[in-house]
């Protein structure tokens, strides 16, 4: 009879750590996942402004923007790039036109857009017309808002 009840509560306390066990392991999984979806690219910045209106005055030359708002501040950039050799032809790009810019790195949680950004960096890498350059990084941007701001 001793054995039957040593074996029934080494069972249960095997049971009792093994629940434990698992559950700390479901936690700690919850709270700091193996794998993110997130991914840094170069945020071409043009300016921050202190309010819309003078965003708006100070914009007014650009053709292609987006722009967000963070402690009240407005943050314009121009072009977005996970490529360093596609920001380099950017900066260049950029710097060609007369503008001040600035590089800010920045995290994307969106897989459909990280998708279509590898995309036109492939177009971005391979040319050099500047016509093209203008019209792809206004569609990154056009993509950007459509699945990243609404």
């Amino acid at each position: 009879m001793k054995k039957v009840i040593s074996v029934l509560l080494a069972l249960v306390v095997g049971f009792l750590l093994f629940y434990y066990v698992i559950n700390q392991y479901q936690n700690k999984q919850a709270l700091s996942p193996v794998f993110s979806e997130q991914e840094s690219a170069y945020f071409i910045q043009y300016g921050v402004y202190s309010s819309m209106e003078s965003m708006q005055k100070n914009t007014l030359n650009l053709t292609d923007y987006i722009y967000s708002v963070i402690d009240n501040k407005y943050y314009v950039y121009l072009a977005i790039t996970k490529d360093e050799d596609v920001l380099d032809k950017l900066k260049g790009y950029y710097g060609d036109l007369g503008y001040n810019i600035y590089v800010k790195s920045l995290s994307i949680t969106s897989k459909e857009f990280i998708e279509t950004l590898n995309q036109f960096d492939l177009i971005l890498k391979e040319t050099s017309e500047k016509e093209v350059i203008k019209s792809t990084c206004s569609l990154v941007l056009t993509k950007y808002e459509e699945l990243m701001m609404s």
